[in-house]
């Protein structure tokens, strides 16, 4: 809002006297809710007495009839040697209109001023229209009485803050922004005096871009029916990716034996189930496709495939392979290897004899002699090959002669070894008597070792009923013999 000063900043000077007026600030209009600030001044030597301000009626400020009655506190006065000085603060749209001027007895009267306040607009556009195209939106809206500038703001519905424009004219194009995305938008009359705050001077609207998004294809396609042979195929799949999005179109494409057969356009775009009736055995691909005016040259397409049968029989499930039987690698003598350790100290060096004898026949089902006297330790042992699915105490020893063995008289025990089942078990006599005349068998899964002690000073044993002969040296596979 802006004083007119008619004119501007004159420094009156009347023919009879020193009496002037000015006026601050100097616009020709004052802006709404600004300090009027008037001064008079004259010379106190020459011309005596106080000026009074008075109102285009002639009334003075001063008078408590007036609205400036500066001792009702609107009208602020300051005064001194030669100067009043009266502020009017926060200059209101009232204002406009009013005339100061100063007088002085026997002096005279200053020039007249006339206030002029510009203050906002007050109230909203009557109209406002937007009209969207894809990343655009032209705005536009009727004029507003004093208003020379407009505030346009606009933002999504998820958005916090308001993007903010000022014009001074009626229309504006909105640039950059989302396809298929609502916005609002608003707009505030406004000038040089500012805006008024009020809901009431805003008027807003809504609008949506244009969508040119191609569809999804359709999610979890399945094909079933209720037979292997049937016919009668039903399709089902969900629009879940599709939210959102413009479907114009769905249809499906069937081809039998890599063939096309007929293409099937759905009248509901809300659908998420077909059946579809084929001809006969064969095997069947079904092409679903989405499509709206967006979706040319874009992959919008799922696929499932559905044999049909001549025979309602399922097709054979697929077995598990056989279970390859156990491997027993039951050894007569401790074999060439490292990995395999004697059991006891004790027996290491008779196990190491054993070792000489590589040459020797090393697998199950042979007999070995054993020779002893009466008294005497016998250790006689089994072993496993590192490929055997057993381990040492599997290994079960028993007696052709009918002696009944000790179970504690047996031990079996693992090799040390790493990712390897080696393994020896061993049977002991720690005293050997003229009744343990006879033939021992070690035995795991379908194999066996055999070992046909013969003890000096008693009676030979024979061997499956056959009569004894005349024992040679002992071929100990897997036997141990301690003095």
């Amino acid at each position: 809002m802006l004083l007119s000063l008619v004119p501007l900043l004159a420094l009156v000077t009347l023919a009879r006297s020193q009496l002037t007026l000015t006026v601050s600030p100097e616009d020709e209009e004052l802006l709404w809710k600004t300090d009027l600030t008037l001064t008079c001044t004259w010379d106190p030597v020459k011309s005596k007495g106080t000026p009074d301000v008075v109102d285009g009626e002639g009334e003075s400020v001063f008078n408590e009839a007036s609205k400036y009655y500066s001792e009702g506190g609107r009208v602020k006065l300051e005064e001194g040697a030669g100067f009043m000085k009266l502020t009017i603060p926060q200059l209101m749209a009232g204002d406009s209109g009013s005339k100061f001027s100063c007088t002085m007895s026997r002096v005279g009267t200053s020039q007249e001023y006339n206030v002029k306040v510009l203050e906002p607009p007050s109230v909203a556009t009557a109209s406002l229209t937007a009209t969207a195209e894809f990343t655009t939106a032209s705005i536009s809206f009727d004029s507003v009485e004093l208003a020379t500038l407009y505030k346009v703001d606009y933002k999504t519905e998820s958005a916090s803050e308001w993007i903010s424009q000022e014009i001074s004219t009626t229309t504006l194009d909105l640039t950059g922004l989302e396809v298929a995305t609502t916005y609002t938008v608003r707009v505030r009359p406004g000038n040089r005096a500012g805006y008024r705050e009020g809901e009431e001077l805003i008027k807003s609207t809504e609008f949506t871009t244009k969508d040119n998004r191609p569809p999804k294809p359709v999610d979890n396609l399945k094909a079933t029916s209720a037979g292997y042979n049937i016919t009668d195929i039903t399709l089902t799949w969900t629009l879940d990716s599709n939210k959102g999005l413009k479907i114009a179109g769905i249809s499906i494409k069937v081809l039998k034996n890599n063939t096309a057969v007929e293409t099937i356009d759905l009248d509901d775009l809300t659908a998420i189930e077909e059946t579809v009736a084929v001809g006969g055995p064969g095997v069947y691909e079904f092409i679903v496709t989405t499509s709206n005016d967006f979706s040319e040259g874009v992959e919008t397409s799922a696929t499932v495939s559905k044999t049909v049968k001549e025979t309602t029989a399922p097709p054979p499930v697929p077995t598990e392979p056989p279970t390859p039987p156990p491997v027993e690698g039951l050894l007569c003598k401790k074999p060439a290897s490292a990995d395999y350790q004697v059991n006891t100290e004790d027996n290491a060096a008779e196990a190491e004899e054993t070792e000489t004898e590589g040459e020797e026949s090393n697998t199950a089902e042979e007999i070995s002699v054993v020779e002893a006297t009466v008294g005497e330790t016998v250790t006689m042992q089994c072993y496993l090959d590192t490929a055997s699915t057993f381990h040492a105490a599997n290994i079960t020893w028993s007696s052709k002669m009918g002696v009944d063995l000790d179970p504690e008289a047996a031990s079996s025990e693992e090799a040390d070894t790493e990712a390897k089942k080696a393994a020896v078990s061993t049977f002991v006599f720690s005293s050997v008597g003229d009744n343990h005349n006879g033939v021992y068998t070690c035995k795991v899964g379908n194999e066996t070792c055999e070992f046909q002690l013969v003890v000096q000073g008693a009676v030979e044993a024979p061997v499956d009923g056959a009569p004894s002969r005349a024992l040679g040296p002992a071929i100990l596979l897997l036997l141990a013999r301690l003095l």
